[in-house]
């Protein structure tokens, strides 16, 4: 897998993200995606799991109508 299709939850990524999803780029919405970021691991495994991609975090969050 590559670097680039990777999920970062660095600032600039979640606010990529964000604007995905139409909502603001504010800190709480960020902090409000980490927490998905963790509940979405769980389903693939854990915490410790990193294998997955930024693709299958946007669908999680497609099905969870996370988007606006």
């Amino acid at each position: 897998m590559s670097d680039w299709s990777q999920l970062s939850l660095q600032d600039y990524e979640l606010n990529y993200i964000l604007k995905k999803i139409n909502k603001k780029e504010s800190e709480a919405n960020r902090q409000i995606l980490r927490n998905w970021e963790k509940k979405f691991k769980d389903t693939k495994g854990g915490q410790g799991t990193k294998s997955y991609t930024k693709e299958e975090f946007y669908d999680y969050l497609k099905s969870n109508k996370v988007e606006s």
